[in-house]
């Protein structure tokens, strides 16, 4: 195999690009490395894949799969209904992500959500403990002045995290959520079509037991079966095959929302790098992405 020309590690991650010319790894995350800590830098430990890594093939183009984790907050009360009225999203209302904060850094961007003030996701208190002590000053005020950590995020323009917490039992002991964190990378396979690989990845300190479970709460929801992972598949493949349409050319997609009512909020009233909304029922992140993809193919019709 030709080797990559750049290679580098960023908090055990392993990036490679085709370009020789790329910008330094940790210039390119820039701002995002702050939000990115609270997926990776919970323990001193680091984080260890558990169970096997998945790979599959799907009828979507991966651009949708990327803006998605950027910002959606609003597509869960219709797309994952049914895991709420099962009981396997813990969650009072299907609305419950629209108080949040919304996050563009950079060429990135993130959604934050709340959770049970003490709660920390329900993560052990060994992880709790150890996440409190890594983090700074200022993330460790997010999560216990404000109650809120990130949710799902994309480096752009294809790395995308997922950090959650769902049920994996409809009773007894187990019924309460247990958290979990998967890594993606959607990997474009031309038109309409993209093959997904992903991770699940825990604390390398945490008990075995929270690995099984976490592991456990991953595959029934985001693995390849599970049923959050099916409904969005539904969504992404449905959208591909009608974007290439008669129609699609007739009619243009709204991404609009927030615009005319919610303000960024003000510097110094957030912590954290970049731009933060107090909402997360908006389109900055979204629309944020899709200038950063439509800016590079400027750049390269431009030769740069």
């Amino acid at each position: 195999m030709t080797p990559a020309p750049r290679m580098a590690l960023y908090e055990g991650l392993i990036f490679a690009s085709l370009n020789p010319d790329v910008p330094p790894l940790e210039e390119y995350i820039g701002d995002m490395g702050w939000y990115l800590d609270f997926y990776l830098k919970k323990s001193p430990a680091g984080l260890e894949v558990v169970g096997a890594p998945q790979r599959w093939i799907m009828p979507a183009d991966w651009k949708l799969a990327a803006e998605n984790f950027i910002g959606d907050g609003y597509h869960t009360q219709s797309t994952h209904m049914s895991t709420i009225k099962a009981g396997i999203m813990r969650v009072k209302s299907p609305a419950y992500l629209k108080e949040g904060v919304q996050i563009t850094a950079g060429k990135h961007g993130c959604l934050f959500m709340g959770f049970k003030p003490g709660s920390y996701f329900n993560y052990p208190q060994g992880i709790v403990d150890s996440m409190l002590e890594n983090l700074n000053e200022d993330q460790v005020e997010l999560l216990n002045e404000e109650s809120i950590m990130p949710l799902n995020a994309t480096v752009f323009p294809n790395l995308s995290f997922l950090h959650s917490a769902m049920a994996i039992e409809a009773e007894g002991e187990l019924a309460t959520s247990v958290p979990y964190l998967t890594i993606r990378v959607w990997q474009p396979m031309g038109p309409g079509k993209m093959e997904i690989w992903s991770w699940c990845l825990v604390e390398k300190d945490a008990s075995e037991e929270f690995k099984r479970n976490s592991n456990r709460a991953y595959l029934s929801t985001f693995g390849a079966s599970g049923t959050l992972e099916q409904d969005d598949a539904e969504n992404w493949s449905g959208q591909t095959r009608v974007a290439a349409g008669e129609m699609s050319g007739q009619h243009y997609l709204n991404y609009s929302a927030g615009t005319k009512h919610v303000e960024p909020i003000p510097d110094g009233e957030w912590p954290g790098p970049g731009t933060a909304y107090p909402k997360n029922y908006v389109d900055f992140a979204q629309r944020h992405f899709w200038e950063t993809y439509f800016d590079h193919l400027l750049d390269g019709q431009n030769g740069s």
